[in-house]
C-alpha cells in the first residue's frame, strides 16, 4: 500500500487547479529570501561601510525633478524650494484670435473669469486698443495652477513701425475680488528699430505696382509713393509705359532683420515727359509739414485724386452699358473694384450731407465740401465709427469699407462728385494748392531737401 500517491495526486490537482496561488507563493518566498540575505549582508559588514552608510543618512534628500514650462517659472519654483517654500507652477497657455473675434471672446474661451477681463481691458485703455486685435495674432495667458486666477496677459502684434511688439499686463500683488483698482499693470514693449535711407529707381513696364516691387519695394511702399503725387497724378489712368520714378526711403531694421519700410523722404515722377519732385518736410515746432517741391510749393490740394489706395478702375466716368440694367446708360462716376472690407476716404475735408441706405446705391455716403463740390461714396460695407449726418470728416479719414451692397454685381466702390448740383469728371477737375512753407521757415527747409535731392540726382539704386 502506498498511502503518498493520494495526497500527491491532491496535490497535483490543486496545482493545475489553481496555478496563480502557487505564483503569488513562489513570489513571497523570493521576497522573503531577499530580506534574509539582506539581514545577512548588513551583519557581515565592514565597521567603515557602516560608517559610510550612517553618514549616508545624514545628507538631505534630493529634490525629486520637476518639469517647468518656461525658464522664469522654473527660477522662482526652485527659489522657493530653496528657501523652504512650497512652490505653485504657474500655467502658460497660448491661443490665436480667430476670424471676427474680440479679445473678451478669445478670454472667454481660455475659461478666464469675466472680474479679470473687465480688470484687464480697463488696464489696457490708453496702452493699447483692445479694439485692434487681429485674426491670427498670439495671445499667452499665465495662470495660476491651482485656483485659475490671471497672473499675465501678453498680446504678440507688429508696431506702427513694423518691427515685432507685445502688450503686457501684470497682475499686481494681492489683488483678487473686491480689491480697489487697478488690478493689473499694463505696458507695450516694442522692438528697437534702425533705419537706412535707400534710393529704388525704375521704370513702368505694365503698372506702377509691379514696377516698383520689381525694383525692390512692396504694396505698402507703393501706396506711400502714391501718396506723395496724389493731388497731381491719378495712377490709375494717366500711368504709361516708360514713365520713370525715384523714391528715397527708410528700410527699418529690428535685431538685425528687415521689417519693412517707413517714410518716404523724396519722390520723383516723370510722366509722360512731366517731371514732378516732392520732399518731405516737417518744421522743428511741427507747424510746418508735407511734401513740397523744390520751391517749397505745397503738393497737398484741397482734393485728392482717388478715395483709396491703389486698386484698379473697373468702370469709368462716362457712358456705358450698364452690367445691371443692360442698357446703355451715363455712369456718373468711377468705379474702383477691390476686396469686400477694404477702407475708403473721403477726397476732401467736409461735412456729412447723407449716411444711408439706398435701393440703388446701398449703404451710400454723401459729403458737402467747400465751394459747391459734393462726393458720393456708394455701395459700401459699412460706415466708419462716427460717420452720420451733419459729421465733420477730414480729408483722407476713413469714412466707410468697400462692400456690394444695393444694385451692384460684386464688391466695390462707386465714387461720384457734383459741382454746384452738377455731375462733373472727377479725374478733370483742378483743385487750389496748399499753402507754401512761409519765408521763415526757407532756410530750414533747403537744408533738409538738399541731400535728398543729391540722392535722387546721382540716381543711386539698390
Amino acid at each position: 500500500m502506498h498511502p503518498r500517491r493520494p495526497i500527491l495526486k491532491r496535490v497535483k490537482m490543486k496545482q493545475n487547479k489553481n496555478p496563480l496561488g502557487f505564483l503569488i507563493g513562489a513570489l513571497l518566498l523570493g521576497v522573503f529570501w531577499g530580506l534574509l540575505s539582506q539581514w545577512g549582508a548588513k551583519s557581515e559588514s565592514t565597521p567603515d561601510a557602516q560608517k559610510a552608510a550612517s553618514e549616508e543618512k545624514t545628507v538631505a534628500p534630493t529634490p525629486p525633478k520637476i518639469v517647468y514650462q518656461d525658464n522664469a517659472a522654473q527660477d522662482l519654483a526652485l527659489a522657493l524650494i530653496q528657501n523652504g517654500r512650497h512652490a505653485q507652477t504657474p500655467l502658460k497657455s497660448y491661443d490665436r484670435v480667430g476670424r471676427n473675434e474680440s479679445l473678451s471672446v478669445v478670454l472667454d474661451r481660455n475659461g478666464i473669469d469675466s472680474l479679470d477681463v473687465h480688470h484687464l481691458s480697463r488696464s489696457l485703455k490708453g496702452v493699447f486698443d483692445v479694439r485692434t486685435v487681429r485674426p491670427g495674432r498670439v495671445v499667452v495667458l499665465e495662470r495660476e495652477s491651482n485656483s485659475g486666477k490671471l497672473l499675465s496677459f501678453t498680446y504678440r502684434y507688429r508696431g506702427e513701425n513694423g518691427a515685432p511688439a507685445k502688450a503686457v499686463a501684470t497682475r499686481l500683488p494681492n489683488k483678487k475680488h473686491g480689491a480697489p483698482e487697478p488690478w493689473f499693470k499694463a505696458e507695450t514693449i516694442a522692438t528697437p528699430v534702425t533705419t537706412q535711407p535707400v534710393v529704388l529707381v525704375g521704370k513702368v513696364k505694365s503698372t506702377l505696382y509691379q514696377s516698383l516691387i520689381d525694383a525692390g519695394g512692396n504694396a505698402y511702399l507703393v501706396n506711400r509713393f502714391a501718396d506723395v503725387f496724389t493731388w497731381d497724378i491719378d495712377f490709375y489712368r494717366e500711368v504709361q509705359n516708360g514713365d520713370a520714378f525715384k523714391v528715397v526711403t527708410e528700410k527699418k531694421y529690428a535685431n538685425g532683420s528687415f521689417v519693412g519700410f517707413g517714410r518716404v523722404l523724396a519722390a520723383e515722377y516723370v510722366n509722360q515727359g512731366r517731371a514732378l519732385r516732392g520732399y518731405l518736410y516737417a518744421s522743428k515746432d511741427e507747424k510746418v509739414q508735407g511734401y513740397f517741391d523744390e520751391k517749397g510749393k505745397c503738393l497737398e490740394k484741397t482734393f485728392l485724386k482717388n478715395p483709396m489706395e491703389i486698386a484698379r478702375i473697373t468702370s469709368r466716368y462716362g457712358q456705358r452699358f450698364h452690367p445691371v440694367l443692360k442698357r446703355r446708360k451715363q455712369h456718373n462716376g468711377v468705379d474702383y473694384g477691390a476686396s469686400r472690407g477694404t477702407p475708403f476716404w473721403a477726397v476732401a475735408d467736409g461735412t456729412v450731407k447723407e449716411a444711408r441706405y439706398s435701393r440703388s446705391a446701398g449703404n451710400m455716403i454723401v459729403l458737402r465740401h467747400r465751394n459747391g463740390y459734393e462726393t458720393e461714396y456708394f455701395h459700401a460695407k459699412g460706415f466708419a465709427r462716427g460717420i452720420r449726418r451733419g459729421a465733420k470728416v477730414k480729408q483722407r479719414q476713413i469714412i466707410g469699407y468697400v462692400g456690394s451692397t444695393g444694385r451692384s454685381t460684386g464688391p466695390h466702390l462707386h465714387f461720384g462728385m457734383k459741382k454746384h448740383g452738377r455731375y462733373v469728371n472727377p479725374g478733370r477737375q483742378k483743385f487750389p494748392a496748399g499753402r507754401p512753407i512761409p519765408k521763415k521757415y526757407m532756410g530750414e527747409y533747403q537744408k533738409v531737401m538738399a541731400p535728398l535731392k543729391i540722392q535722387l540726382e546721382e540716381n543711386q539704386q539698390i
